[in-house]
């Protein structure tokens, strides 16, 4: 009697995963609208694409624990790489883009002062 509890209960389980596995509009017959593409996120200039990837990595390796030496100088290497002169990168951007309120919010994320 146990071998066949069993025995439904894994062909309930394959049902369940082979039914989460098909798209919406199958298991519905309706357009699945929630799969659409989100809407393209708006271009940044080049270089405040830079910039940004930039700053990104530097934050990235700022935030990163220095757990032992070989790890510090590496971290020590990478800050140096990807920070300096991101200070002086990111106020010349707010300035030349003072009047582009969408490159300005993005600017907004960054820290003045890192260096």
């Amino acid at each position: 009697m146990q071998s066949s509890h069993f025995f439904v209960a894994v062909t309930m389980f394959v049902t369940v995963c082979a039914c989460a596995q098909q798209p919406a509009a199958q298991k519905t017959g309706q357009p699945d609208t929630a799969m659409e593409k989100p809407a393209a996120k708006p271009t940044l200039p080049k270089d405040v694409a830079q910039f940004a990837e930039q700053r990104d990595a530097c934050d990235h390796f700022r935030g990163e624990e220095a757990y032992d030496a070989e790890r510090a100088t590496f971290l020590t290497g990478q800050i140096e790489k990807n920070c300096t002169g991101t200070d002086k990168m990111l106020q010349a951007l707010r300035q030349r883009y003072k009047d582009n309120a969408a490159i300005i919010d993005k600017l907004k994320q960054y820290e003045d002062v890192i260096e």
